[in-house]
């Protein structure tokens, strides 16, 4: 069993870490190409855009990456009926916080190109939120090969088409636009794949076991958050300072690195959880049956 949890962990590590090398190869072509054509400031307000976002995605995950990957490598026997509360949680938190997110948008920004990327990215929240719902769950089940295959395909898509509208001569709005629509496509493509070939998803409420998920992730949320925060945050906080000008674009670069080195970190804790917890379950069941 030991050699088997070996091989599922550096099986599923391979997996995430090739779709993470890949998505983070990409990225850095794509953050060089769309920083020399659109230009520091410009460049600095579209980020603007994705920071503010992204520091409200904590929120629309609630922590159930974490609890899914843990509670499938526990008991796939029960993994439907976790799936399909968390679906639950997950659209009525990613809808909540979408709305409050660009509520507050609208509030604060008053330029029209701001609020319109404001708009168009909480698309690419709404998107966002559901595909890694389905990405934990692949993983639970140590099928990270799945989540290879959406994460290359839909980032070089991104990519591509991102870079060609920079040929092209379009801007930060299409760049946005390109951006969610396709997390919304990844976001479909991953809820229709765990239906098909995980189990059947369907829509119920079940209030207590409901209230039990949002308990668990509340301490994994408040890590998300603080994390979110120190990668996001200096953006936000240094576009009130100083504006849009050329500064805030290096200030995004610094920490776009520290995004993509961090990232890699995290996806080898994620590929390890699912066969660590079904090998704790095994060891559990074979010292009771000794009592």
């Amino acid at each position: 069993m030991a050699r088997e949890g070996v091989k599922s962990i550096a099986r599923n590590a391979m997996y995430l870490m090739s779709a993470r090398a890949v998505s983070s190869i990409g990225r850095v072509i794509y953050v060089v190409v769309a920083a020399r054509m659109l230009g520091a400031e410009l460049y600095g307000l579209f980020n603007y855009g994705l920071a503010w976002y992204l520091f409200f995605l904590p929120l629309c995950v609630l922590g159930l990456e974490e609890i899914l990957l843990r509670e499938i490598g526990r008991d796939r026997a029960h993994a439907a009926d976790l799936i399909t509360d968390s679906l639950v949680v997950r659209s009525a938190g990613t809808l909540l916080i979408a709305a409050v997110s660009l509520g507050v948008g609208l509030v604060l920004e008053s330029d029209p190109v701001i609020r319109l990327l404001f708009v168009i990215f909480t698309g690419a929240l709404i998107g966002r939120g559901m595909s890694l719902w389905s990405a934990a769950i692949f993983k639970g089940y140590e099928s990270s090969g799945v989540v290879l295959v959406l994460e290359v395909s839909i980032r070089v898509t991104e990519i591509v088409l991102g870079i060609w509208a920079l040929q092209l001569g379009y801007g930060v709005i299409v760049l946005a636009s390109i951006h969610a629509g396709c997390w919304i496509l990844q976001g479909i493509l991953g809820f229709i794949l765990v239906d098909q070939r995980l189990c059947r998803v369907h829509v119920a409420w079940h209030g207590n076991r409901a209230l039990r998920l949002l308990k668990l992730g509340v301490p994994f949320v408040v890590a998300a958050l603080f994390l979110s925060w120190l990668l996001q945050g200096p953006i936000l906080l240094f576009r009130y300072a100083t504006g849009f000008g050329g500064e805030l674009g290096q200030v995004v670069l610094a920490l776009q690195a520290m995004f993509i080195i961090g990232s890699v970190v995290s996806e080898l804790g994620g590929a390890a959880l699912p066969a660590a917890e079904g090998a704790s379950v095994n060891r559990t069941l074979s010292s009771n049956s000794l009592l």
